[in-house]
């Protein structure tokens, strides 16, 4: 285990599209499966499939990416490749938590081949923790009951040596809100989310404090040296009548921000901006108990592809109000998802380094289709730019090929 690692640190690549479990975003389409939290499952990361009448925002297919600058295209076409960031993370999900002892080895192995010097592990969500949470018992998830394990100290044992440990926590709640409804955040058609708390029950309620208890819980318990906070993202929701009362008079405004045909306008400025604030009040919280125990805060965020300056405001996650708070973020470069060219990565790195390249952590997520000549030309990308680290989600989903890329990346940096 490694305190402290040197500063030098899961955003579906639609800027409306559904969401999951341990960064694993939803599907670019309506009639395809998206990775997210069953609430009848036991297990995180189930796939269902999206009905194709499910209601979306109409403009959601019509996002079009910024196309790769000239200088991008000359990165793509092969760089020398750069020195790895201070962060070599490879994230380990709850698939790979539960599994046996053997597992857990396997993949020790690999993170040393790798040359990986962190690892994110799941704590997993406020209703289903990978670890036993003293006076919660009916929040521990069932492999946790069942084994009488600690999963979560159990991975880090196998895992942490030698490497910064980042403890991921969901804010997802589907179970949670399956026995509270009245919890539940509400998207722009007004129809519960079977995922996620409203932003008043995160920034006011009873979800938010479960969140910064769980976080205080894990950061003071466990050896880590970050708190990685996935899933905090409101686009479709936070409209139900709790949240409409709360964002009225921020606004100064009667009703939300329509279209000429009456549907909410997602875009309009004024809802990035107050779901922005809301959700950085939280990650003040959140950052308050991580450093109380000497833990660094971080936060998954999307990216705004058809406009990379909105830096995710209107997913609630507007950079520079988050990292007011957090101390680095982690941002979802998922271009397989869409189905773009690795040469995209390379405007998102400028993108960050242009802000602030330490406290950006790039994260490649292997959903869709990523070739390993294509995932190792996204770690390079980090690099050349400086950012603070690169970080791979999910081990689940790496082949033989994935491991390799890694490898060639990170290699040379490890030493």
């Amino acid at each position: 285990m490694m305190r402290a690692i040197s500063a030098a640190a899961c955003v579906v690549a639609l800027s409306l599209a559904g969401c999951s479990t341990d960064g694993a975003p939803g599907d670019a389409t309506s009639t395809a499966s998206e990775i997210r939290v069953s609430p009848e499952s036991d297990t995180i990361g189930d796939v269902v499939t999206r009905s194709a009448t499910e209601p979306r925002p109409s403009d959601t297919a019509a996002t079009t990416p910024a196309e790769p600058t000239a200088d991008t295209a000359a990165a793509a076409a092969g760089a020398a490749p750069a020195a790895a960031g201070d962060l070599r993370v490879v994230s380990v999900g709850f698939e790979d938590v539960a599994d046996a002892d053997a597992e857990l080895e396997r993949i020790a192995a690999e993170l040393d081949r790798a040359g990986a010097n962190a690892v994110a592990i799941t704590a997993g969500r406020i209703d289903w923790t990978t670890f036993p949470w003293p006076g919660r018992e009916d929040r521990w998830s069932a492999q946790v009951r069942e084994s009488g394990r600690d999963l979560f100290a159990d991975a880090i044992a196998a895992l942490g040596a030698g490497r910064h440990v980042s403890a991921v926590v969901d804010t997802f709640a589907p179970r949670l809100l399956e026995a509270l409804p009245e919890l539940a955040a509400h998207d722009l058609y007004g129809q519960p989310s079977e995922l996620q708390g409203s932003l008043t029950a995160l920034t006011d309620g009873s979800i938010g404090d479960d969140l910064v208890a769980m976080i205080d819980h894990v950061a003071g318990t466990y050896d880590v040296d970050s708190i990685d906070l996935t899933e905090l993202h409101y686009d479709i929701v936070g409209f139900g009548d709790e949240d409409k009362a709360d964002y009225l008079p921020w606004s100064g405004r009667s009703d939300w921000p329509r279209l000429a045909d009456g549907q909410i306008d997602l875009h309009d400025a004024s809802l990035g901006e107050w779901k922005s604030t809301r959700v950085a009040q939280f990650v003040a919280r959140a950052a308050e108990a991580a450093h109380r125990h000497g833990a660094e805060l971080y936060v998954d965020v999307r990216v705004s592809w058809d406009d990379l300056s909105r830096n995710a405001a209107e997913h609630g996650q507007s950079y520079d109000l988050l990292l007011e708070h957090a101390d680095r973020l982690v941002v979802w470069n998922y271009f397989g998802l869409l189905g773009l060219e690795a040469g995209f990565t390379d405007a998102v790195a400028d993108h960050l380094a242009a802000i602030d390249p330490d406290r950006f952590v790039m994260s490649v997520g292997l959903w869709g289709t990523v070739a390993p000549t294509d995932l190792e030309h996204a770690l390079h990308a980090a690099a050349q730019r400086g950012l603070a680290g690169a970080w791979v989600t999910p081990a689940s989903r790496f082949e033989r090929g994935h491991w390799d890329a890694i490898a060639a990346a990170w290699s040379a940096a490890a030493g």
